[in-house]
Formats: C-alpha cells, sequence, structure tokens
C-alpha cells in the first residue's frame, strides 16, 4: 500500500484557500493511445497528438458526442465534480493514496484488489474502467490526468490522522507513478514483464444496468412446474397483488423507483432532479417499514435487490451518465 506523510501545520494561520475539488467541473477528454484522434461534441472537432488530453468546460443538459463513425448522447448533470472523457474506451486506473501522520498509517487498511496491465499483476487499491465517461461523483478524485500526487499534504487540523486521496491516469502515467516507489533493484519491472497485446483486466462495470429484481413468493426446488410458472407471471408482470405475491408492495416500489430513475437520466431540469433525488430516498425509507420476511427469498433474489439499489445510488448520483 503506498503512503505518504500528513503534515501538520504547527504555526495556526488563516486558511485562505477554500477549494473543494469535488466542485470542479472539469472533463478531461483523454487520447491514451500512440495515434492523433479526431472527436467531435456537439459538433465542434478536438483533434488530440497521442498520449495527450484536453480540458473541457460542459454545460449542464444533453451533448452529443461522435468518435469513428459513433455517435453517443450524454447527459452532464449540475452538480457534476468533472471526470474523463474517453472515446476510444482504453483502459484508466483510479489509484488511492493514503496520507497519514507520523504513527497513524498502520491505522488505514485499503482495499486490495488485483488487477492485471499487459499481463503484469498489480495488487494494491487499484480499479480499472474502459468506461466512455468516467464520472468523478463516482470516483471522487482529487487529483486528475497530467496531476502529481504531492510530497506530503498539509492539514491545519490538529485532531486529523490521515485520509485517502484518490488520483485518475492513463495506463502508461500509472506505470511510471507505480514504478516510481519501487526499490531500485525492481525499477522497470512493468517494461521488463510486459506482453505487447496482453490482458488488461477492468474491475468497473464500463454501463450501468438496472434491472428490475423478481421476487415471488418462496420456490419449491422440489416442483419445477411451480417455479417456471413463478417466473413467467414476474416475466409478464402478471404478479402485482398481495394475494399473488406477497412482495407486491416492494415490486410497486422498486417499479417506482426505475420510473423514476429512467427519468432522472434524461432530465435537464435542476429542480426536478433534486425532487427526483428526494423521492427516491422517500421510496427507500419507506421499504424498510414494509413487513418482509427477506429470509424466504434466495440468496440471488437478495442480491438481485442490492444490484439494483446500487446501480440506482450510481445513477441518480451521477454527474455525467451516457444515454
Amino acid at each position: 500500500m503506498k503512503s505518504r506523510l500528513l503534515a501538520l501545520l504547527l504555526t495556526i494561520t488563516t486558511f485562505l484557500s477554500c477549494d473543494d475539488p469535488f466542485k470542479r467541473q472539469d472533463f478531461y477528454l483523454s487520447n491514451p493511445t500512440d495515434k492523433e484522434i479526431t472527436v467531435s461534441i456537439d459538433d465542434k472537432k478536438y483533434t488530440l497528438a497521442p498520449n495527450t488530453f484536453e480540458v473541457l468546460k460542459l454545460d449542464s443538459g444533453i451533448h452529443q458526442l461522435e468518435y469513428n463513425g459513433q455517435k453517443n448522447k450524454f447527459n452532464v448533470f449540475k452538480q457534476n465534480s468533472g471526470g474523463i472523457i474517453n472515446p476510444t474506451l482504453e483502459p484508466h486506473y483510479i489509484f488511492s493514496m493514503v496520507y497519514a501522520t507520523e504513527g497513524n498509517f498502520d491505522k488505514f487498511r485499503s482495499t486490495a484488489r488485483e488487477v492485471v496491465i499487459d499481463d503484469v499483476l498489480y495488487q494494491d487499491n487499484i480499479k480499472s474502467t474502459n468506461a466512455l465517461f468516467i464520472d468523478n461523483n463516482l470516483y471522487r478524485c482529487t487529483y486528475f490526468l497530467g496531476e502529481e500526487y504531492p510530497t506530503e499534504q498539509i492539514t491545519h487540523n490538529k485532531n486529523a490522522v490521515g485520509n485517502f486521496f484518490n488520483k485518475f491516469f492513463t495506463k502508461a502515467e500509472f506505470i511510471a507513478f507505480y514504478d516510481e516507489d519501487l526499490p531500485a533493484e525492481n525499477k522497470g519491472f512493468h517494461q521488463q514483464n510486459k506482453v505487447a497485446g496482453g490482458v488488461c483486466t477492468i474491475t468497473e462495470p464500463s454501463v450501468l444496468e438496472l434491472k428490475l429484481p423478481i421476487l415471488t413468493q418462496a420456490s419449491d426446488p422440489n416442483n419445477s412446474s411451480l417455479n417456471e410458472d413463478l417466473l413467467n407471471k414476474a416475466d409478464s408482470q402478471e404478479i402485482d397483488s398481495q394475494e399473488d405475491n406477497p412482495y407486491a408492495d416492494l415490486v410497486a416500489s422498486y417499479k417506482k423507483e426505475m420510473q423514476l430513475v429512467e427519468e432522472f437520466k434524461i432530465s435537464t431540469d435542476t429542480e426536478r432532479q433534486k425532487e427526483i433525488q428526494k423521492e427516491l430516498f422517500d421510496l427507500s425509507m419507506n421499504r424498510t417499514k414494509l413487513d418482509i420476511n427477506y429470509r424466504n427469498l434466495s440468496t440471488e433474489q437478495n442480491q438481485s435487490m442490492n444490484d439494483f439499489v446500487h446501480a440506482s445510488g450510481r445513477i441518480s448520483g451521477a454527474g455525467i451518465i451516457q444515454l
């Protein structure tokens, strides 16, 4: 786990900078390839040299991106915190660095994920994505492409012990960054062991899918015809009443949530977006009051509900989203 010093500024002074890194609304149009590319956004052309990026400001609302003959519409929400526009769909990386005060590094435990880059294995707090729109509302990066982690962070809070700071990387940038802290004998490990055209694993979904959970009466493992009948009814939306399905109220709540999320995705009205977020919160709270015996549902059904709520939250909290 990479870590750096969080230093306490002992001389108390007025902290003049009130910039919030999550208030920045910079979108980095990224070309991490070895070829020049041309991208159009709302009919304005951007030509990017190999391994470069251009920083854009985008108004909230619906936009259209065209690259390599493909057109994609997307929505930018007013409450965005920037991110990456990745027309070549190349892997980009999010790394989380720990900054802590002396003696407090052991208090921070990061998630060690396995990520393969050019057939070289990395194990650290890394996420990888090849999504067209890499939304900083989700990844909460303080540092973007081309920016370096500082050697140390300065805090004016005498009670602070440390925190995680995230940064976006292209593949080449990440490999160089990781090589910096390797022991002298391991320098250049990636270059020496990489495979041209090798595997680059992706940890993050490229598109958020909202799938309505199928909730019926507890299925009977010994009655395949009953199970098939329940699934057919659920697929045809025939199970709506409490008599047919004790989870009808829960199903109705999820259906309403799906409608609201689909409306949110295409909404360009800031006030309506806030209203939808409030309605989604209320739906979630009301579900906690339902008299539901979740133990009668299968592991798969419970997982489908968790997946639905997770995807719904990410979409309704988005700063930029593909339509």
